[in-house]
């Protein structure tokens, strides 16, 4: 038979009983903040990825390099544009469930593997076939890396507790990725002069790679990951049934998608532009710093001109209403500074309000689907740039300004008649 302890021994037993608990409560707190840690250290090597895959050297000497070293025309460019987003779209929403169904962080990987593959095929030889190749890859790895790279981020910041700051964290991350291209800019200016158009786009392997290597001391986060797995052939259906069943995410995306399309093709203009007006080639990389420092200027005061101008709707209005203003700015003079300061407008607002849009989108969707949403969205986008591509293409070619014009006009219209209020703008 068991001893039945005395009342003094039952005391005893308390204190130790007590340190157990207390040992135990210690080791679950240590544990956590371990974890913590751990995803915490997400965030940092996130940036350090962002930065490295931002170093496109070429976008200094963008229209040079196809139409110089590639020597190929400008619809041409468009028309390589238009393959690029073509293969995109039709690989957004399988490498999208690649992502939740095998993990961000390894389609991330394998996103930079393959862009790395195809900067170097796209410095190997200037023939129009051999860039189609190029492209071709380049929209693979796009593909594996859209999506993937948002709800990486976002269920990492869930992992943590500070989802709260997703728009502060994005705004950051998109800024650090431009700071890269703003770096990179100049600097393929000044290895265009030296070595050759060609090694701006050849030496980009190298961002790219280390890119690749630092996604493997990432830790995937564990949001729904066991749920994904279970429902692998339900996650593209159950993508698109989210989309259409929400008002909400339909009028946010579509706004989202009117002004990114059209905002677009400041990128493919705006050397074209300076060209025209008597600017020489070496100096585009300089101006194209200067606009992408604009673009990191909007991307982190989204809060600041919240506070100001005591509307979310107001901000989402006026950053595709300044974006209009810009492209109209571009056309109507041959006067450098304004056609300069249009660029920073349409380039600044155009491309930079995409994180605020996307930080509200993410506001609706719920973390198991978060990837294959932003996917789907993003497919949308590529889509209507297959068919209007060739079109801008032929039309920049007959008469630049006025597609300037069109551009402008269109951004003014849809700011004014854009169905987004208040109420669907969710912090």
């Amino acid at each position: 038979m068991l001893k039945k302890l005395k009342k003094s021994e039952l005391f005893m037993a308390e204190p130790i009983i007590g340190k157990v608990k207390d040992h135990h409560q210690t080791e679950v707190v240590n544990s956590q903040s371990s974890q913590k840690a751990k995803f915490g250290r997400n965030v940092t090597l996130f940036y350090i990825i962002q930065f490295l895959s931002g170093l496109h050297f070429i976008s200094g000497v963008l229209l040079p390099f196809f139409i110089e070293w590639g020597g190929i025309s400008f619809s041409q460019v468009m028309f390589l544009q238009a393959i690029f987003l073509g293969a995109a779209f039709l690989l957004e929403v399988p490498t999208g469930t690649i992502a939740d169904f095998f993990g961000r962080k390894h389609s991330m990987m394998l996103g930079f593997i393959v862009t790395f593959i195809g900067a170097l095929i796209y410095s190997s030889v200037p023939k129009f076939w051999i860039f189609v190749i190029a492209e071709s890859l380049w929209a693979l790895g796009v593909a594996l890396l859209s999506g993937a790279q948002d709800a990486f981020l976002y269920d990492t910041l869930k992992e943590i507790n500070r989802e709260q700051d997703s728009k502060k964290v994005f705004g950051r991350t998109r800024s650090i990725s431009l700071v890269g291209i703003l770096i990179a800019a100049p600097i393929g200016s000044l290895i265009a002069s030296t070595l050759g158009l060609r090694y701006t786009m050849m030496l980009m392997t190298v961002p790219l790679g280390s890119a690749a290597l630092l996604c493997l001391f990432l830790k995937e986060p564990d949001i729904h990951r066991i749920e994904q797995k279970q429902k692998y052939f339900q996650i593209i259906k159950n993508g698109f049934i989210h989309i259409h069943t929400s008002r909400t995410i339909k009028i946010l995306a579509v706004d989202l998608l009117v002004t990114s399309i059209l905002a677009y093709f400041v990128i493919w203009t705006n050397q074209q532009r300076l060209i025209n007006i008597g600017i020489d080639g070496s100096y585009l990389g300089y101006i194209n710093m200067i606009w992408l420092a604009v673009e990191i200027l909007v991307s982190n005061s989204f809060v600041t001109l919240e506070k100001v101008l005591k509307s979310k709707k107001s901000v989402v209005f006026f950053t595709t209403f300044f974006t209009g203003i810009g492209f109209i700015l571009m056309s109507i003079t041959q006067n450098v500074s304004i056609v300069v300061f249009g660029i920073m407008l349409a380039a600044g607002f155009g491309l930079g309000r995409w994180v605020l849009m996307i930080h509200y989108l993410n506001k609706h969707i719920p973390s198991e689907q978060r990837a294959m949403i932003i996917s789907t969205i993003v497919m949308f986008k590529q889509l209507a740039h297959v068919m209007i591509n060739p079109l801008v293409g032929f039309l920049v070619e007959w008469n630049l300004v006025i597609v300037l014009l069109i551009l402008g006009g269109l951004l003014i219209v849809w700011s004014i008649i854009s169905p987004v209020k208040e109420s669907h703008l969710v912090d």
